[in-house]
């Protein structure tokens, strides 16, 4: 009998440790394919406020319908699969939202068309205690059960967003320690579930601090993020990492560089991101359309030049986008909530797409640039 029970007992530990290496490899052909060179994410994950705050642009009622309406119109632009490897989607929007009301999931829509389906599945954020104007991210409790259930629906990567915001030149370390500590246990529920966790750490560009300063705190933050995801034991190679750009403050009134940027951006990634992991898809972080798409540009034809890595050519991870509002805004001011519009709003959305895919290659030449948006980066300090 002991020796039955100890066969049974290898039996199922052979069993498990297969059915472990199986979720393992799904998560690496997953992020691998997420990471697919030229192509990156549309982050349509707002909740309803923030759409909300896209429908107040065109004085547009924010309601269940009008959303369904506008999603649509984004998950069904013809050709976005050229651009597109993952959509980001909100719960409201996962589970309710049908083509046209009553028609097959807009999740199935998208999957239908090889772009990966992900889930925003964080709660938001709650203040930080006895830390002014600092916040730490809600959602793990139940992340588990909830994470199976997105799974089993059609979700195959997972996004949470946790926020650091540079104070008189300093984050603190509760923030740094709580958050990152949050990251990593939500990065290790995704994968037990068979999500690809994309791992956020947001710096907020609220400030006059100088390129030095975010890029230092930068470093910190990843430094951080990386030694917690390590002490959870978080399988790298099942990842994504969704990093700020390093920038100066929003209020420093001082000259911009994308070259600096780029430079100082891509410094922080090689001191911090391991090579095991497949991308880095940038949030754009309140950075106009164009902005967002030169700057991604840049940071893709500046990697060969940095640190004399002429052999290299290309970085160890594809550096690529995760955006929300830079690929959207041209969109919703075209679409007027009217459908007579939904074309020209879907050549405007697909537009984006284009040239940021083309910036995640090195290869965007600025067609794509908008009077307005010259104008809004020569007024944040760069000579275009």
């Amino acid at each position: 009998r002991l020796l039955d029970s100890l066969l049974t007992m290898a039996e199922q530990s052979v069993a498990n440790d297969q059915a472990s290496n199986n979720k393992i490899a799904e998560l690496i052909e997953t992020a691998n394919r997420i990471a697919t060179p030229g192509k990156g994410i549309l982050a349509s994950d707002e909740i309803t406020q923030g759409v909300g705050k896209k429908f107040a642009w065109i004085n547009l009622e924010n309601t269940a319908e009008n959303r369904r309406r506008y999603r649509q119109l984004l998950y069904t632009t013809p050709g976005i699969s050229d651009y597109l490897s993952g959509i980001i989607f909100n719960p409201e929007t996962f589970n309710d939202f049908k083509l046209d009301g009553n028609g097959p999931r807009l999740v199935d829509v998208v999957a239908k068309q090889g772009i990966c389906v992900g889930i925003k599945v964080d709660f938001g954020l709650n203040p930080l205690p006895f830390k002014a104007n600092e916040q730490l991210t809600m959602g793990c409790d139940g992340l588990l059960q909830r994470g199976a259930e997105f799974y089993k629906n059609g979700a195959r990567f997972a996004k949470a967003r946790v926020v650091f915001r540079i104070q008189n030149g300093r984050i603190s370390s509760t923030s740094l320690t709580e958050n990152t500590i949050w990251s990593a246990k939500y990065a290790l529920i995704c994968q037990r579930v068979g999500l690809v966790p994309i791992v956020e750490p947001e710096i907020f560009q609220d400030g006059d601090h100088s390129l030095s300063v975010t890029k230092y705190w930068t470093n910190k933050v990843l430094n951080r993020m990386y030694a917690a995801l390590n002490e959870y034991d978080v399988d790298l190679r099942g990842t994504l990492l969704k990093p700020s750009m390093v920038l100066s403050g929003s209020s420093n009134t001082g000259k911009r560089s994308l070259r600096e940027n780029a430079l100082a951006t891509l410094d922080v990634l090689c001191n911090n991101v391991p090579v095991a992991v497949p991308g880095c898809v940038f949030l754009s972080g309140g950075m106009c359309e164009e902005e967002a798409s030169l700057m991604l540009n840049e940071l893709n034809v500046a990697f060969k030049d940095k640190l004399k890595r002429t052999q290299c050519q290309s970085p160890p991870w594809s550096l690529s986008f995760s955006y929300g509002r830079a690929l959207q805004q041209s969109a919703v001011l075209a679409w007027k909530g009217k459908d007579s519009n939904a074309k020209e709003a879907q050549q405007e959305f697909l537009k984006r797409c284009k040239a940021n895919s083309e910036a995640a290659l090195g290869r965007y030449k600025g067609w794509a640039k908008s009077a307005k948006d010259i104008e809004t980066m020569k007024n944040r300090g760069y000579s275009i």
